[in-house]
Parts: C-alpha cells; sequence; structure tokens
C-alpha cells in the first residue's frame, strides 16, 4: 500500500508589485565624472567669511525695509484716516480763482480780470486750517484768506485785500 499524498490547502496568493524599468542610479553631485572637481578645502579661519554673512544680513534689512514702507503705504490707501490729506495747490489756486470771478453772489465774489492766483502748497485738509493766497485783480496785487471748513479740504476764501 502506497501512502497517499496529502495535498496542502492553496494558500492565497500575493501579487508582486509590478517592476519598474531599470535606471542607472542618480548622478552625483558636482562635477561630471571624468572631469576635475573644483571643490577646495580652505585653511581660512571662519572669522574670514563674515563678509559674506554681512552681505547676507544687509540684504535682509534692505528687503525688510522695502517690505515694510510698502506695507506703510499699502495701510495709507486702506485705512487712510491716519494720513492727513494734503491740498492740492493747483486745485486750490482754481478754485480761487473760480470763487473770486463767479457772479452768482451765492456761489463767488463777481470779479472781473483776476490773475495770477498763486497759493502755498502742502497745505493741511483739515478743520480750521488758514494761509493766505496772492492774487491780482484788476491789476493791483491783493491777498485772500482761505480757511478750511471741514476734513473732506471744504474752504472758504476771503474778499480780496491788499
Amino acid at each position: 500500500m502506497h501512502p497517499q499524498p496529502t495535498v496542502a490547502p492553496p494558500r492565497p496568493t500575493q501579487a508582486l508589485p509590478p517592476q519598474q524599468a531599470y535606471a542607472p542610479p542618480p548622478e552625483p553631485l558636482g562635477a561630471p565624472v571624468g572631469e576635475p572637481s573644483n571643490y577646495s578645502y580652505s585653511s581660512e579661519s571662519p572669522d574670514s567669511s563674515r563678509s559674506g554673512g554681512r552681505r547676507g544680513l544687509w540684504l535682509t534689512l534692505a528687503a525688510a525695509l522695502v517690505v515694510l514702507a510698502g506695507a506703510v503705504a499699502l495701510s495709507a490707501f486702506v485705512w487712510p484716516g491716519w494720513v492727513d490729506k494734503t491740498l492740492s495747490q493747483t486745485a486750490v489756486q482754481d478754485g480761487v480763482q473760480n470763487v473770486l470771478t463767479n457772479k452768482d453772489a451765492a456761489q463767488g465774489y463777481g470779479l472781473d480780470k483776476v490773475s495770477d492766483v498763486s497759493c502755498p502748497s502742502g497745505k493741511k485738509a483739515k478743520t480750521g486750517e488758514t494761509f493766505t493766497c496772492q492774487v491780482k485783480v484788476d491789476d493791483k496785487n491783493m491777498r485772500v484768506t482761505v480757511t478750511v471748513t471741514d476734513d473732506d479740504g471744504t474752504y472758504e476764501v476771503s474778499e480780496p485785500s491788499e
């Protein structure tokens, strides 16, 4: 009698991951094989390389200042209340000319021959700010006082005086 062979129950099979195509190992960093290397070892002390570190520090500080200046400028547009408004010199001079020559009594003085209006620059659009503009009326040198009446830049113009 022959022993009967025993058959092991089938084992679950596990699929092998697909094999990737062979790729040569990556090139080492540095000079290509067969060419001389540019690497050198320095006997300089660590203090001798500080100028490079200082340069990097200065570049970093300069970049930080540029970013800070940009942020300040941007905030002036986003939150304009913290920056004083300045009246446009040209707009004030044109406005003074208009008030002096406007024939409507509620809007102006109705004067003729008004010329050479000259107002100072850099005046603030702040309630109560006053300044003097020079003007020629009928070829006579005169002056007017401009008074800012609100923080939006509205102003009044006095009657010309000598």
